[in-house]
């Protein structure tokens, strides 16, 4: 289903000194793309966040990082997947490019944050409504 929408896997997520960090990644530096993250366990493929990235993709990611240490969301979604990594599953991260759009008279206007809105209608990640 996620190639259906162009997400493509830019990564993965590994407990590391028991902080989540971003490994084996693969970002590019252009601006504006809506990411997610999978969790897959023996039974299934579960999307548990969509979120949006303005900057780079190393840039939010960064940003999460630091969240996980020292945000309130951010440690809640750490100890998810402490949870989560506890039982087995692993998580990845997808990343798609968003859109641009004439508007206003303005070109290149880009799409990541109405995008971010369309893909937590569709998915319904759980984690996004900490």
């Amino acid at each position: 289903m996620l190639d259906k929408y162009s997400f493509k896997k830019v990564g993965d997520i590994e407990l590391v000194n028991d902080i989540p960090l971003f490994t084996n990644t693969n970002f590019d530096q252009r601006h504006g793309y809506v990411y997610l993250w999978l969790e897959k366990s023996a039974h299934a493929s579960t999307i548990v966040y969509v979120g949006k990235a303005g900057k780079t993709l190393k840039n939010r990611c960064r940003q999460h990082i630091n969240g996980f240490k020292n945000s309130v969301t951010g440690k809640k979604h750490a100890q998810r997947f402490r949870n989560g990594f506890s039982t087995g599953c692993i998580y990845e991260i997808y990343a798609r490019k968003s859109d641009c759009h004439a508007m206003l008279d303005e070109q290149d206007i880009p799409m990541e944050c109405v995008e971010e809105i369309a893909f937590i209608k569709k998915f319904k990640p759980i984690w996004n409504s900490a």
